[in-house]
């Protein structure tokens, strides 16, 4: 399902951002569809600006997903970033911050790479910056780092109903068990809670788990990962089930390099090339949660995020139609599936900023 939007391109100091604007299905309120800057406005002047006044970022590997929010958790002025457009993550933020017009006290950023000691390692982009002082680059006096994933993970305990769909209805479900949140957007990311008895919350934790040498199910995904070692030097989940694993299917299976844009421009044209590749990406992963529901004995739920399916119709219901669940039980080499494969909830998040809605929700001690 998608959510109600509109967008609109905004040029600030020669560089595009585009605004998002979202009715009541993501702020709970309707919003007045104005243009250009004077929107951005209208949104800030319904936060209550004597509480602490939050900037929120979801950086991923393609865009930088960023808003203001307060303490009550509203979400206005969201705006994303084409990464490539910015020097680093100074440039960008401090671009967003220039015409806010309004004080920031604190600023929440997940991004798509390790954190150590509240530092971002921006490794997959050239987005590191000498300065690690980000408390005066941006201008707040606290600021949190954490793994995109991570970010994405907070969301869970406030999406509705309707911001998830269920792919596998657990038999054992336990709402105090380990939840994993596994997101394949441009690269494969993974985050995964343990419940704390004190807080009565779960504890969420960044994972690198995408980066794991990849393992094939049956002789079919042996022949396609070793199509992909001509291409990569070594293949990885990441290689095989996100926006990067979607390029390099193409070029492995058809030896053409594509962007990914292209390639899934035709797979909504029926191109069957592209049908084909789509199609083992979803198999791909179905193989990767199976590695998950072995590793984490996930009984508070699986949960699918990221922009390969969220809010993209066709790709969730060609997800439901492959064989993404048959390599999940992976039956074909254990011929009697684990029965505990089958306890776990399934759900894929159709909420169109979980990041975002994860961050302005989150408790800064």
């Amino acid at each position: 399902m998608q959510f109600d939007r509109f967008e609109k391109i905004v040029e600030i100091n020669k560089f595009n951002l585009i605004f998002i604007s979202m009715t009541k299905e993501f702020l709970g309120k309707d919003l007045a569809q104005g243009t250009g800057l004077s929107e951005f406005q209208k949104e800030i002047s319904t936060l209550d600006l004597k509480s602490r006044i939050r900037l929120i970022g979801d950086i991923g590997g393609t865009w930088a997903r960023l808003a203001v929010a307060n303490k009550g958790g509203d979400i206005v002025a969201v705006t994303k970033l084409w990464r490539d457009d910015y020097d680093n993550i100074v440039h960008a933020v401090n671009t967003y911050k220039s015409f806010l017009g309004i004080e920031i006290d604190e600023a929440l950023l997940a991004v798509n790479t390790v954190i150590e000691d509240n530092v971002p390692f921006f490794k997959q982009h050239d987005w590191g910056y000498k300065n690690t002082d980000f408390k005066k680059e941006f201008g707040v006096d606290k600021i949190v780092f954490f793994n995109d994933l991570q970010s994405h993970a907070l969301s869970i305990a406030h999406l509705r109903q309707n911001d998830k769909e269920r792919l596998q209805n657990g038999t054992a479900h336990n709402p105090e068990g380990v939840i994993v949140v596994v997101g394949p957007g441009t690269g494969l990311g993974i985050a995964y809670g343990v419940f704390d008895k004190t807080s009565r919350k779960h504890i969420f934790y960044g994972s690198e788990g995408g980066n794991q040498i990849i393992g094939a199910v049956d002789k079919e995904q042996l022949e396609v990962v070793s199509q992909l070692l001509k291409v990569r030097p070594y293949v990885r989940w990441e290689d095989a089930c996100s926006g990067r694993g979607i390029e390099a299917l193409y070029e492995a299976l058809y030896g053409e390099v594509k962007k990914t844009e292209d390639i899934m421009a035709d797979f909504y044209e029926n191109n069957f090339k592209s049908i084909n590749v789509f199609t083992n990406v979803c198999n791909f992963l179905g193989g990767f949660l199976h590695n998950i529901g072995k590793a984490y004995l996930p009984f508070g739920g699986i949960y699918i995020t990221g922009g390969v399916y969220s809010n993209r119709p066709k790709n969730i219901e060609h997800l439901k139609s492959s064989r993404f669940l048959d390599y999940y039980y992976s039956e074909a080499i254990y011929g009697e599936m684990p029965e505990y494969l089958k306890k776990f909830n399934i759900d894929l998040v159709t909420h169109f900023n979980p990041g975002l809605l994860g961050l302005a929700n989150y408790d800064v001690i």
